[in-house]
């Protein structure tokens, strides 16, 4: 992942070093661009998944300056009102959306969110709010990175996965994609044959950890306007449950996060988010349960609002620790949707 990396910074500073990305950041077309992150801060600061830490706070409040520059910020809420009206993009829109309901959402997004005057938007899984536990994500991560085993194969996998291939940082990333991509049994299921397969067991303190906002600072952002979206109850890829699971997964976290913080919730982030995460009955469950719209994690720059594409949002992804000049390389990099 360093040696990845280190390509992708130099590959950015050539195309800054010919013009490119001035040339194509000047022509920026219209139209929502929705970035998404999850964590702020050191991803060295615990044993957990390195791969959520979006940006540090330093570079997080240098790409809220960038924003602010170049893009017309806009909350959710507003965004919201625009889809009701049906006008057409005709301006260049940032959104800000968080996932997971981190803790450092709270301590350190929101300060420097209030400091900009922006409005993001925070997607919350209820589960860990009412149950503060690690999630199964981190859990896994934390496998990985303790464990002696240098692969790590499940049963319902036709080849295991490496671990001594690159950084653990990767084989962390590769492990989850295999697990999230597994739809034939239960995430339960999956967390507990790997924990039996890595042979270690995390510690008290270690699942003790406080990971994830609680009701009362999230009531405190959303007094403060912050928009508090869904991000289902226990953060289950939706596509793989049953209909009537669906349905309780997006209706419940909504009646919740309304009941707990006295507001109606309008949008909802798909958990994972990625293609194979939600379908067409996802997308009908969900406008049938009262929702707007609701956000993916596919990668692109919203360009319409029509009823079709409302249930399919995309974002732009803030990863890998993002300094701002990845983040404008992402942006000009995004496809604009129709």
């Amino acid at each position: 992942m360093i040696k990845l990396m280190t390509k992708h910074k130099l590959k950015i500073k050539l195309l800054g070093l010919c013009g490119w990305l001035s040339f194509k950041w000047r022509r920026l077309p219209p139209g929502v661009y929705c970035f998404n992150y999850h964590r702020i801060g050191d991803p060295n600061v615990d044993d957990f998944d390195p791969n959520v830490f979006s940006a540090s706070v330093e570079e997080f409040e240098s790409q809220l300056q960038l924003l602010k520059q170049h893009f017309n910020i806009i909350s959710v809420d507003e965004l919201v009102i625009m889809t009701k009206s049906g006008a057409p993009l005709t301006d260049r829109y940032a959104v800000i959306t968080f996932d997971d309901g981190y803790i450092d959402n709270y301590t350190n997004a929101y300060p420097l969110l209030k400091k900009h005057n922006i409005k993001a938007a925070f997607y919350v899984p209820i589960h860990y709010i009412d149950h503060p536990q690690i999630p199964w994500w981190d859990e896994i991560a934390w496998l990985v990175n303790n464990t002696t085993k240098t692969t790590i194969k499940l049963n319902s996998w036709t080849q295991g996965v490496a671990l001594n291939i690159g950084t653990k940082k990767m084989a962390i990333r590769r492990v989850l994609e295999a697990i999230k991509k597994d739809s034939s049994v239960s995430m339960a299921t999956k967390l507990e044959e790997l924990r039996t397969v890595a042979n270690i067991t995390m510690p008290e303190q270690i699942k003790n950890k406080p990971l994830f906002m609680n009701w009362q600072q999230l009531k405190t952002m959303s007094d403060e306007k912050m928009h508090i979206g869904s991000h289902g109850c226990s953060h289950n890829i939706l596509s793989y449950l049953s209909e009537q699971d669906q349905i309780d997964e997006v209706v419940n976290s909504k009646e919740r996060i309304e009941q707990q913080l006295n507001i109606k919730v309008t949008s909802l982030a798909y958990p994972v988010g990625k293609k194979y995460t939600f379908n067409d009955l996802t997308m009908r469950v969900t406008k049938d349960a009262g929702y707007t719209l609701a956000f993916s994690y596919i990668t692109g720059v919203i360009g319409s609002l029509a009823p079709n594409k409302r249930f399919q949002l995309q974002r732009i992804p803030v990863d890998f620790n993002s300094s701002k000049e990845h983040l404008k390389y992402m942006i000009i990099s995004s496809k604009v949707s129709t």
